[in-house]
């Protein structure tokens, strides 16, 4: 009740106020029956009724209470003071019957009964009590006439009658589809005669009415006749409540009649109508037969199951369609007798004159005198082979169960009981632990110790996670298994769960040995390294200091040129002096390839120093320095925006100043002298590129100019020692990077820098 409070809905205890206000409002249009013992028809009581009836009791509380029905009785007759209060407490007292007993959607109590029970209360109270309340009225009010006993039962029965008329409309009014739709109430199933029934019932009161005041009027009143009990004093007073009552239970029986008539037919074709889908659709062949065999009837199965056409089967004897003839006679004999034959095989005959497995069922029907047999029967030969089949599959996966030497087993998923097993798992439990297993051995009857707690732990693991694989070490190592656990399911739940073995035991011995050749081989692969490393580091540092040492003599060679130039100028032929400056220019070549040969071996073995770098400025510092070693020449650089680069600064200058320097060198037949400096970025890379406008080269040659000594001009034609783009690559490949080359002759090259990740920093290798 008290979740009914909170479930309130606002429109309807609007609707429940406002018919208890329109019940008090209504009293100032009372239907008098009777003057002389002071009797109304009670209809404004219809309003609550009705809301009581219709929803939940709280709101038979609310109209009765909140829309002020207690108060009604004071509307149709004021003068009877505590009498009225003593109806007022009755009235609301109908409301709340109505509201806990007759609601439909509530309690299923009998509504005629609820009513008459309490109009049967009514009159005993009033009986008894509405005397004594009339009495206790305040002096002055003249009420003795209406404290007669008679005066009392006639008042009483009246009202009586009045709520059962009432009660009877109200149910009425209910089935009606309008009224439903106006009290927010689902609609009636079968209910869309429901207000043609209604009209017609109460045009036939109606009607009698008018019979009925007809003949009072005009024939039996002339003659002093009195028809019946109606037409007495008493009688006349109740007739209205009456006929009333008993119209609107006539209509509601023929309303009730009505729509379990229209549910019945409703369910009788639905009834039908599955009968045939099930018919028409359901894949065994249906036979209905005689008490002599003749088929009756039969459905489209027919052909599915024995190729045969349902036109050809009517009329036909059932025999038709199997083997043996008397052995389905014989089944139609037992069928007649026992009324039921379930599953029995028979051999049956296909359109084609081929046997074929028959399961048959049967059951016998009455049809007044009539006795017909039901016969169902599907083809099971597919079956039957695909059992066999299935029996084959079972024995071979038997025979690979138990004939697999790794071990097999299944327990259940809730007290860890074996429930198979193959016999490799079998003897390893005999052989090893001297136990004899069987399907339904505990847990501790197959582990003991550590591995009953170990294996009981797997288990539940399987249970929470799923499938998994573990390394297991028995027998104090001698055995050493992979066991891979999975849970078997059975309609979406954990029915078992499965063990798979693998004997592992040879491999991982085998393992281990790889793993302890291989750290032998590491270590003896360690101890060459080194030795070359440190080999590799002394013979550049030999390379170093014989390279240095060669610079001595040679400055020794250009000073003695140089004195012998100068003391015996005016001596020396022409060609002498031609040839100690070809001398001297050689030994300006040879001291320079040495420097370079110098930077080239340091640049292999010396450590480097990373710091970051502002690859624009350094460029720029680059040019100036080669601008002012070339003053005479117009040389002209485009220098794009260039990101920073982490790299040593050192060696970084010195492949930015080779580059640079070749591409003047090359570039000394051009009037105008262009170098452009600029970079690509995609891919996790970066890459520098410097272009100039020279002399180029064909591009079959651009493979190997970075080469030691490889050069794509004669030294004739430019000055050089094949060491500087060498020297490049070393560099960048001492950072990380690569280095490329891409030329056409008579249109100038360009050479690539690429760096992975060039603004992260690298750390200086070994």
């Amino acid at each position: 009740m008290r979740a009914a409070w909170k479930e309130l809905q606002p429109k309807k205890v609007a609707v429940a106020l406002f018919c208890g206000w329109l019940a008090l409002l209504a009293t100032q249009f009372p239907i008098v029956l009777d003057n002389v013992y002071d009797t109304q028809f009670i209809w404004q009581l219809v309003f609550p009724m009705l809301v009581a009836t219709a929803w939940e009791p709280v709101y038979a509380y609310i109209t009765g209470i909140g829309g002020l029905v207690f108060l009604l009785p004071f509307g149709e007759m004021p003068g009877r003071g505590l009498g009225n209060l003593l109806i007022g407490l009755l009235y609301l007292l109908l409301l709340l019957v109505c509201g806990h007993f007759c609601n439909r959607g509530k309690r299923r109590c009998n509504y005629y009964l609820v009513h008459v029970l309490y109009a049967a209360f009514y009159f005993v109270v009033i009986v008894l009590f509405y005397k004594e309340a009339l009495l206790h009225n305040p002096p002055g009010r003249y009420l003795d006439r209406f404290i007669s006993p008679v005066i009392l039962r006639v008042q009483a029965i009246t009202v009586v009658f009045c709520i059962l008329a009432l009660a009877a409309f109200v149910k009425v009014l209910i089935s009606q589809p309008a009224v439903r739709k106006l009290l927010w109430m689902p609609p009636l199933a079968y209910s869309d005669r429901n207000s043609s029934l209604f009209f017609i019932s109460f045009m036939v009161a109606f009607g009698f009415f008018i019979v009925d005041g007809f003949f009072e009027a005009f024939y039996f009143e002339s003659r002093g006749i009195h028809t019946s009990l109606l037409s007495s004093s008493f009688g006349q007073i109740i007739k209205l409540p009456i006929v009333f009552a008993v119209a609107c239970m006539i209509c509601d029986a023929i309303i009730s009649s009505t729509m379990r008539s229209q549910e019945s037919h409703d369910k009788l074709m639905k009834s039908e109508e599955r009968y045939r889908m099930i018919f028409q659709h359901t894949a065994d062949a249906y036979f209905e037969i005689d008490a002599d065999g003749v088929v009756l009837n039969v459905n489209p199965a027919i052909y599915t199951n024995l190729g045969f056409t349902p036109g050809y089967i009517l009329g036909q004897h059932i025999s038709l369609l199997f083997h043996d003839k008397e052995e389905i006679n014989g089944l139609l004999t037992r069928l007649f007798t026992s009324e039921q034959v379930t599953n029995i095989e028979i051999k049956g005959m296909l359109s084609n004159r081929m046997n074929c497995s028959l399961l048959v069922s049967g059951n016998v029907m009455r049809l007044g005198k009539q006795r017909l047999a039901v016969i169902t029967a599907r083809n099971i030969s597919d079956y039957k082979k695909a059992e066999e089949k299935r029996w084959e599959l079972s024995a071979l996966l038997n025979a690979i169960f138990e004939s697999n030497k790794d071990f097999i087993w299944t327990v259940d998923c809730r007290t860890f009981a074996l429930i198979s097993f193959n016999q490799a798992f079998s003897h390893y439990i005999r052989d090893n632990f001297g136990r004899a297993i069987r399907p339904g051995s505990a847990l501790e009857e197959v582990f003991s110790g550590e591995d009953q707690v170990l294996f009981a732990h797997y288990y539940r693991q399987v249970l929470e996670k799923g499938d998994f694989s573990v390394e297991y070490t028995a027998l104090g190592g001698a055995l050493i298994l992979n066991l891979n656990f999975y849970p078997v399911k059975l309609n979406r739940d954990i029915a078992s769960i499965a063990v798979f073995t693998k004997d592992v035991t040879a491999q991982k011995r085998a393992e281990r040995k790889i793993v302890e050749l291989n750290a032998g081989l590491e270590q003896t692969v360690e101890e060459r390294t080194q030795e070359l490393r440190t080999a590799y580091h002394d013979l550049e540092s030999f390379s170093y200091t014989v390279t240095h040492e060669f610079k001595t003599p040679i400055r020794e060679i250009d000073a003695y040129l140089e004195i012998i130039q100068e003391d015996n100028y005016d001596t020396l032929t022409a060609q002498s002096k031609e040839d100690i400056l070809s001398a001297k220019k050689v030994c300006t070549q040879t001291l320079d390839m040495i420097q370079k040969m110098m930077i080239y071996t340091k640049a292999g073995f010396v450590v480097l120093n990373i710091e970051k770098i502002d690859m624009k400025k350094l460029v720029l510092e680059c040019f100036n320095d080669i601008q002012q070693a070339n003053e005479s020449k117009n040389l002209e650089l485009e220098l794009y925006e260039l990101p920073s680069l982490y790299a040593d600064r050192f060696l970084m200058r010195v492949a930015v100043m080779n580059v640079m320097s070749n591409s003047i060198k090359f570039s000394q037949t051009r009037e105008r002298i262009a170098l452009v400096a600029g970079y690509m970025s995609g891919g996790g890379q970066v890459t520098y590129y410097f272009k100039d406008n020279g002399v180029g080269f064909e591009r079959a040659l651009g493979n190997n100019l970075f080469e030691l000594f490889n050069r794509a001009h004669n030294s004739s034609e430019y000055e050089g020692s094949g060491i500087g783009l060498a020297l490049v690559k070393r560099i960048l490949n001492r950072h990380g990077g690569q280095v490329g080359i891409v030329g056409e002759a008579g249109r100038g090259c360009v050479v690539f820098f690429t760096f992975q990740h060039p603004a992260t920093p690298r750390l200086p290798d070994s």
